[in-house]
């Protein structure tokens, strides 16, 4: 038995149910079919090696562990699944929709950032920093302020028609902190749990979403400083280069694909991408937003 889902422009066929994922259009083609097989532990002569993944001739290998168990894709279009003996479907479901998909969104000249974008005044804000910087709680906090949801974790960036840089609708759900769902209002109750300790829940998002491509308007990287207010600081030349470079999804995966130079390009000529520091172990997430909001005046 196979499910069909939709997710940023594509229609993917899947041997398992992943609900997040919103059905496709029956009349559409699959762009992406994930089987169950036979998948290698190692590669005979892998040319790159990360922690649980590997990379040969054009191929890439996923280990998970007993509760998901391995992926391998074989090329944009084609994935096999082993399943782990002690695999759920959760764990399952994570794995695929933050490992494998934004490989598989890599290996199709996509430019994808670690990221989360909240749509206001008719343009995108896209919320990046490493991870527990706050990201899915300043775009909770964000939607509780009147923005609509973009994309949750995972932001891809193409061009227009016209050469404008747009953000990509994302699957409709965030992963958010359950001390910051309480905090914000967020009923959670009844949701799937998710990390090692389930402190995350897994929040569906229907009615305040995106469903269109959205110009991309501004780029902000939260970080944290031992004291101090909480600031905000656009930077440029050099520093703006490297500090986009540390937003994309890793490992980057090597590709030939010329459309993600070209996006690349684009992005850093027409996008202002800002620092905010804040204190480290303060609840600032009201004064982020603020700072956000006003650069969209």
């Amino acid at each position: 038995m196979s499910f069909r889902y939709s997710a940023y422009g594509l229609t993917i066929e899947l041997p398992f149910p992943c609900g997040p994922l919103p059905d496709a259009d029956p009349t559409r083609a699959s762009d992406v079919i994930v089987v169950e097989g036979e998948v290698p532990l190692n590669f005979s002569s892998p040319q790159s090696v990360a922690p649980n993944c590997e990379l040969q001739d054009g191929k890439i290998l996923y280990r998970r562990g007993p509760c998901v168990g391995r992926f391998l894709i074989e090329n944009p279009s084609q994935v096999v699944f082993r399943r782990g003996k002690k695999a759920d479907q959760i764990s399952i479901n994570h794995a695929f929709l933050n490992c494998i998909m934004p490989a598989l969104l890599q290996l199709r000249g996509e430019l994808v950032l670690h990221a989360n974008t909240a749509a206001y005044n008719n343009g995108a804000a896209v919320i990046s920093g490493k991870t527990g910087m706050g990201k899915s709680t300043t775009l909770a906090a964000l939607m509780r302020s009147g923005c609509l949801m973009a994309t949750d974790d995972l932001t891809v960036i193409q061009l227009d028609p016209k050469g404008n840089v747009v953000v990509v609708p994302g699957m409709p759900q965030m992963h958010l902190e359950l001390k910051a769902a309480e905090r914000l209002k967020f009923e959670v109750d009844g949701f799937e749990r998710m990390g090692a300790n389930r402190i995350r829940a897994v929040v569906p998002i229907k009615n305040e979403i995106i469903d269109t491509p959205i110009p991309l308007r501004a780029i902000f990287i939260l970080e944290t400083k031992t004291e101090g207010e909480t600031e905000i600081q656009e930077i440029s030349g050099l520093e703006k280069l490297q500090a986009f470079m540390g937003c994309q999804f890793g490992p980057v995966l090597p590709s030939s694909h010329f459309e993600r130079f070209t996006v690349f390009s684009a992005l850093i000529k027409q996008t202002p991408i800002f620092l905010i520091k804040r204190p480290y172990g303060q609840w600032t997430v009201d004064t982020v937003v603020r700072l956000i909001k006003e650069t969209f005046q």
